[in-house]
């Protein structure tokens, strides 16, 4: 979003009745409503196109074409009183959506714009190693794209709903809102135009489920690094090395890794067993045992997946964790600690290995 200049912002959740007036005959009954103080009627937000209208007409009075395109974006709750929730693992009446909205002074540039969000969320998807279904729309003159997930190893090709998940929505609305809520641009003639107005949506929720469903077994889950909850776990064996996990801890946030060292009253076997558990890619433990092994090789295809994935990660990820700033300014260098022996647990690998700091720092793209 960030290479398309678009703004983050955040809409109220509530939603006077005056701005979703034309929602009700689509949402009816599926529109959660409330009253003021004063009877006045608000609804909790299903969707912010109309807001969104609002708002860009309010904020940029008078709109000029010098102004346009605009691309407005935020990640918040959405809220629908939906018929059978408890019959599906990812419906829910309030759930989180990943919406951003854009406008545009004619057909083409809204067709430029869409297809360049269309690819950004296929790529995401790529990126999220998930196999999906893009089907093109058409309804009441209104184009749209749904991206649908495919579940475990159903083909992608198969045309059935069955096995595949709806995670993301675009629609090309062209000038019908702008037109409904006199959204209009100036030109240099100082004649007004309508905008034109393109939605964009991801359902985080979904998302999460469909990841869920096709990286996930017996043990626990087995995301993809780049949407992994940390890189790497941290284990101290025993109290000898419990000063260490920590000074190791802190240089590895230095070197911009997301790390979470498991320093809980419980036995190491539950420690190993939760951070699998949650899907962390990498674990170290550490011992003083280790330091008097002799460390022994990845097998190179294991170490180019690892490798492979590490880098991806590392592009999106490296040093944006709260942790990477609190550590910043931290004295530790890690590089004192460079022929420390762990032993390393892969979540990719049934097998551990030991091997040394500076090696596993070299496997995991850390320089």
């Amino acid at each position: 979003m960030a290479k398309l200049n678009a703004v983050e912002l955040t809409f109220p959740i509530l939603q006077p009745e005056l701005v979703l007036e034309d929602k009700l005959k689509s949402f009816g009954s599926e529109l959660f409503t409330l009253k003021d103080r004063d009877k006045q009627k608000y609804y909790l937000s299903p969707s912010c196109e109309d807001l969104s209208c609002v708002v860009i007409k309010k904020e940029n009075n008078p709109l000029s074409k010098s102004c346009l395109p605009i691309i407005v974006y935020q990640i918040n709750s959405k809220f629908r009183d939906e018929l059978r929730v408890s019959e599906s693992f990812c419906r829910s009446k309030e759930f989180l959506m990943f919406d951003a909205y854009s406008f545009h002074s004619d057909k083409n540039c809204s067709s430029v714009y869409y297809t360049l969000l269309l690819e950004s969320f296929k790529n995401i998807l790529d990126l999220m190693k998930l196999k999906y279904r893009v089907e093109e729309r058409s309804e009441d003159g209104v184009e749209s794209h749904e991206i649908r997930a495919v579940l475990g190893d159903l083909d992608s090709q198969n045309d059935s709903d069955s096995g595949t998940l709806e995670v993301a929505h675009l629609f090309k609305f062209g000038t019908s809102y702008s037109q409904k809520h006199d959204l209009r641009y100036e030109t240099r003639d100082r004649f007004r135009e309508d905008v034109y107005m393109n939605s964009y949506g991801i359902g985080l929720n979904r998302l999460l489920t469909a990841l869920v469903k096709n990286f996930s077994d017996d043990v626990g889950l087995k995301f993809p690094q780049v949407v992994a909850p940390y890189d790497l776990t941290i284990i101290s064996c025993n109290q000898e090395t419990d000063e260490l996990s920590n000074l190791l801890k802190r240089g590895l946030i230095r070197k911009g890794l997301s790390v979470l060292l498991d320093d809980r009253d419980e036995i190491i076997k539950k420690k190993v067993l939760d951070s699998k558990r949650v899907g962390i890619p990498h674990m170290i433990l550490l011992s003083p045992k280790f330091q008097r092994m002799k460390p022994n090789k990845i097998n190179t295809e294991l170490w180019e997946e690892i490798n492979k994935n590490s880098r991806i990660s590392n592009y999106y990820n490296l040093n944006q964790s709260p942790e990477s700033l609190i550590y910043k300014k931290d004295t530790v260098n890690i590089s004192n600690y460079m022929d420390t022996t762990v032993e390393y647990h892969p979540i990719s690998s049934v097998n551990s290995y030991i091997i040394k700091l500076r090696d596993l720092l070299s496997l995991l793209n850390v320089s």
